[in-house]
């Protein structure tokens, strides 16, 4: 039997000897020190032995036996292997006073400067959607815009005659491929027939996700003239039901002023503005983009982006891809984004291939990053 203690105790005593790996010694103690001053202290450190001997017993038959509560000392106690580097200690925590309190000027503390974190932007990524168009088929769109990486929809609805349940069916089919997150009203007459029609739209979209409506100020090609009083209280009804159901409604630009649009903004609180940046520019205004957004940028929830070359009424309006027409939309995207918004951007491109909407697409992320 007392070869078999020996046996042990020269093992315990092996390992008791042994210096653990210099990452288990260090640990992962938050205030260890840093590498140049741990070698700095490791070579002044105290060089102590950690060779154990047995306790003494009245049992001689356990006189030789070494114990692992013995062995676990000579390890980390006094002198052993786990203690000859020395190991820096925390600062004892100071008292937290207020910087005007008595006890704070009696100790003599001063406020510790804060470090200032590099200016940067934190606002998240825009989310960028592709426009559908009502005279094609909706599937087929659908299904090109998921594939070229489009974050959303926006759903065109001018050209739509199906009733508010059929619609409804439809739309929840396409949200399971993509989010249809706006829509887009057809240009109205402002009569309380379409004021019905509308409403109609918002019951069948808003219950598969889409937020937002857009409408337009001006009047549709086959309306008589309507006063803008006359517009503005048709508004405020429609926004009442948006309201209502959860939903905003965004009052867009075509060739209106912005003192015009400024004019309903303010008589209907609920009613927010989509800025778009193409019919911003019709007629050869270089700066409209930047012209309406310092106007109504307190009001901004939507943004409408495609190019053309500036020229007037429906033969202008190409909503061609970004870049094949005469727009600086790099600097108008710019504008927006350090005003602090952070919405959804639509492109509205209805001319050109697949590939010009994925390329406008890079290109109105590469803008548009934070």
């Amino acid at each position: 039997m007392g070869t078999r203690f020996q046996a042990r105790a020269a093992l315990y005593a092996k390992y008791a000897i042994t210096a653990a790996p210099t990452r288990a010694m260090n640990g992962k103690i938050a205030w260890t020190p840093a590498r140049a001053e741990r070698a700095r202290m490791d070579r002044v450190r105290k060089k102590a032995s950690a060779v154990i001997a047995p306790q003494p017993t009245r049992k001689p038959d356990r006189q030789d036996r070494v114990t692992a509560w013995e062995a676990m000392r000579a390890f980390t106690g006094p002198g052993g292997a786990a203690k000859d580097r020395a190991r820096t200690r925390p600062i004892a925590a100071v008292p937290r006073t207020s910087k005007g309190t008595r006890a704070h000027r009696e100790v003599g503390l001063e406020p510790v400067p804060r470090r200032l974190i590099a200016s940067r932007s934190f606002r998240a990524p825009v989310r960028i959607g592709g426009s559908t168009y009502s005279k094609e088929p909706f599937p087929k769109q659908i299904d090109e815009l998921r594939e070229a990486g489009f974050d959303y929809v926006e759903f065109d609805l001018t050209h739509v005659r199906k009733g508010p349940a059929h619609l409804r069916e439809e739309a929840e089919a396409y949200a399971k491929r993509i989010p249809l997150e706006t829509a887009h009203l057809p240009p109205s007459h402002f009569t309380d027939a379409d004021l019905a029609r509308f409403v109609g739209f918002m019951d069948a979209l808003g219950s598969v996700g889409t937020r937002i409506f857009n409408v337009h100020f001006l009047e549709a090609r086959s309306a008589p003239r309507v006063s803008p009083e006359a517009k503005t209280s048709w508004l405020s009804d429609l926004v009442r039901a948006g309201t209502a159901r959860g939903v905003v409604v965004t009052l867009e630009n075509v060739d209106e002023p912005p003192d015009v649009m400024r004019r309903a903004l303010d008589a209907i609180p609920g009613l927010r503005f989509c800025l778009d940046i193409g019919h911003a520019h019709l007629d050869k205004r270089e700066d409209g983009g930047r012209t309406y957004l310092e106007a109504l940028r307190d009001r901004l929830a939507l943004v409408h982006a495609h190019d053309n070359h500036g020229g007037h009424g429906k033969p202008g309006d190409e909503h061609l891809p970004l870049g094949m027409g005469t727009i600086d939309l790099e600097r108008d995207v710019a504008a927006i984004r350090s005003r602090g918004y952070d919405g959804p951007v639509t492109l509205e491109i209805f001319q050109g291939k697949v590939d010009d909407k994925k390329g406008s697409l890079r290109k109105m992320r590469r803008w548009a990053r934070p």
